[in-house]
């Protein structure tokens, strides 16, 4: 028989063990993710999945990710977001839309939201309820250039050119340094039967970043339209160069080889665009009996 004194102390020793026991299997359970934190790492996973090949153009591919986010999260703005700016590159403008719409309620002072749902309006021609959600971005954030930016173009296409100046003034004031929105105003420009405020416009996002191939892409539609056919040719050969595998480039070059009276080099060009995936131009001019 062991003294009561040393039973007495095991005894105690035990007890603190098993107090351990439980107090390390409280604590471990405490660090086990909650319901709620496994759906919200679900969702993260097929956003980015989305993400993803929204990136690689898979428009459908993405949407299906984004639906699967939002099934899992139902007020996951940014794939309701997401999943509407690849409804838009479908061309399936009023589910895009409905998308922009769930996502405000979610989140109602996100600029972003506003001008994003207001593409999608003047897609479908209404320009009014664009206007209306340009409105709404800019009154969020005065600095939203691209909101400036696309209201111009919902008033041209109102006819009130004088609003539309205002906004384009604006974006070459304060977009000075923001090629992306410098080369949409160039655009804007163009489409307006303005060519020569365009190339303006392309030359300052040229100085800013010269490997900006829609620069030299836009520059050379614009020269075009001004019948400048030598300067279109140096943009249209240099943006090849910094990207060869882009059909666009080749159709626009080739266009522009038919102006000059040079068939040969249309026809090659439109040939390369068809090796490219876009034999429209080459069909065209073989039923014409312009290329063989």
């Amino acid at each position: 028989m062991l003294p009561k004194r040393l039973i007495k102390a095991f005894k105690t020793i035990i007890m603190l063990l098993l107090i351990a026991v439980v107090f390390n299997d409280c604590r471990s359970i405490s660090k086990q993710p909650t319901v709620e934190q496994l759906k919200s790492k679900d969702a993260e996973f097929w956003a980015t999945m989305g993400s993803k090949n929204y990136d690689e153009g898979d428009f459908t591919e993405a949407i299906a990710c984004f639906s699967k986010a939002l099934q899992v999260k139902p007020n996951f703005v940014e794939a309701y977001h997401k999943r509407g700016e690849s409804f838009i590159q479908l061309k399936e403008y009023q589910k895009a839309i409905d998308d922009f719409s769930k996502a405000i309620v979610i989140s109602p002072k996100s600029p972003e939201l506003y001008n994003e749902r207001g593409v999608a309006y003047s897609f479908l021609k209404q320009y009014q309820k664009s206007i209306h959600d340009f409105n709404q971005a800019i009154s969020l954030d005065s600095d939203h250039i691209n909101a400036y930016l696309n209201r111009g173009g919902s008033y041209c296409n109102l006819g009130l050119f004088k609003k539309a100046n205002q906004d384009f003034e604006h974006v070459k004031k304060f977009g000075a340094n923001d090629v992306n929105a410098l080369n949409k105003l160039g655009i804007a420009y163009h489409n307006l039967g303005r060519p020569y405020d365009a190339i303006s416009v392309y030359n300052h996002a040229i100085t800013i970043d010269p490997k900006y191939l829609e620069s030299y892409y836009n520059r050379g539609m614009a020269y075009g339209a001004s019948k400048q056919y030598g300067k279109a040719l140096e943009d249209f050969n240099y943006a090849i160069k910094l990207k060869a595998s882009l059909s666009d480039i080749y159709v626009a070059r080739g266009m522009v080889f038919a102006a000059k009276g040079n068939l040969d080099n249309m026809c090659k060009d439109f040939e390369q665009a068809s090796d490219l995936g876009n034999c429209r131009e080459i069909e065209k001019a073989k039923a014409e009996d312009m290329c063989h």
